[in-house]
């Protein structure tokens, strides 16, 4: 079993330890297919790559407990926002979810893992850097598993590589690893996911928890669930201001529109349409379940206004939740007659 020398990474959150664990499991398999898989994940040792002394008496603490090359170092780096890579999930912010019954806020991130490969011979250095490449080539995804709220699901991570080479370490370090014939690999890899933010404060059916599986799938310790209920299913419009066949409306008035479960406003946007037409701002709250339209100026004395959301499926999307995808269950319309 390989001794940790640096233990600290309880300090780092639980989805980053998830993704680290099916990392490292991933790249066992890859270097060290001929080692049970145990036995493989015995060859990775957590050490600090920025400092030469540390991975110096890291390397070799590890050598000394295990007396076998090759192995494999590496370092949770940093965590860097990215802007390029929403999916459904995130293209919006937050939303709600009724199949896990929250809101849910995806971040989409980068995770730097920097890694050094150590062999004792030329032999085994090539062999490695060969896999590392073909490797590179391809394009990798992890399945990372994850709980919420009680329910076993799994979000995606993707794997890129850096350059491989023999890196810039300092030159002390260089010497002891010449003088020990000690051949090193750097391969530092890149993974991009999504971090998620679960809501409890607002959530409709109480509270709940979300945890995920740290390294080892089976270990349920961490899972916990709290509240249960379902959410609706069918988007639907739940109440409007001014509701459908009002009159006496102030000419100030705006107008605000509330939704069952968060919506996807682009789809939404797309399909309302407003007879006779007037220049305003749209305006969502937080989760995506109520827009208020402003108009830019006092709307006309004594005029009927119509406000239409509709499932027209050969001109635009229909309106849809933002988790689901489900469409609004009937075409909205609301009349209202100004003062």
């Amino acid at each position: 079993m390989a001794i940790l020398y640096y233990s600290d990474t309880a300090s780092y959150p639980q989805q980053v330890l998830a993704i680290t664990g099916a990392l490292k499991t991933y790249m066992a398999e890859q270097l060290y297919y001929n080692d049970s898989l145990a036995d493989a994940k015995a060859r990775f040792l957590v050490a600090d790559q920025t400092d030469d002394a540390s991975l110096r008496e890291a390397t070799k603490k590890f050598f000394d407990s295990n007396q076998k090359y090759p192995f494999t170092t590496y370092n949770i780096g940093d965590e860097e926002p990215v802007t390029d890579r929403r999916n459904s999930w995130a293209k919006s912010g937050k939303y709600y979810s009724s199949t896990y019954s929250c809101y849910i806020d995806a971040k989409p991130l980068k995770q730097t893992f920097p890694m050094i490969s150590f062999f004792n011979n030329p032999h085994d250095y090539e062999h490695c850097k060969k896999i590392l490449q073909n490797i590179s080539d391809s394009a990798i995804k992890l399945d990372v598993p994850i709980v919420v709220n009680g329910i076993s699901t799994t979000f995606t991570a993707e794997v890129k590589f850096q350059a491989i080479d023999k890196g810039g370490l300092a030159y002390e370090f260089i010497e002891y690893l010449t003088k020990n014939n000690i051949f090193n690999l750097m391969h530092n890899i890149e993974v991009y996911y999504h971090s998620f933010v679960i809501n409890t404060d607002t959530n409709p059916i109480d509270t709940m928890n979300a945890t995920v599986f740290q390294e080892d799938p089976e270990d349920d310790s961490l899972n916990t669930s709290v509240g249960s209920g379902l959410a609706p299913l069918t988007p639907a419009l739940l109440s409007s201001i001014p509701t459908d066949e009002s009159s006496g409306i102030a000419v100030g008035s705006g107008i605000v529109l509330t939704f069952n479960v968060g919506m996807n406003p682009d789809s939404v946007e797309r399909n309302l349409d407003i007879t006779p037409y007037f220049e305003h701002s749209k305006r969502w709250n937080e989760y995506y379940t109520q827009l208020t339209l402003t108009p830019w100026s006092d709307l006309s004395s004594g005029v009927a206004y119509t406000i239409d959301i509709t499932q027209d499926w050969e001109l635009y999307d229909s309106p849809i939740a933002i988790f689901n995808e489900e469409p609004i269950e009937t075409d909205i319309e609301i009349n209202f007659t100004t003062i």
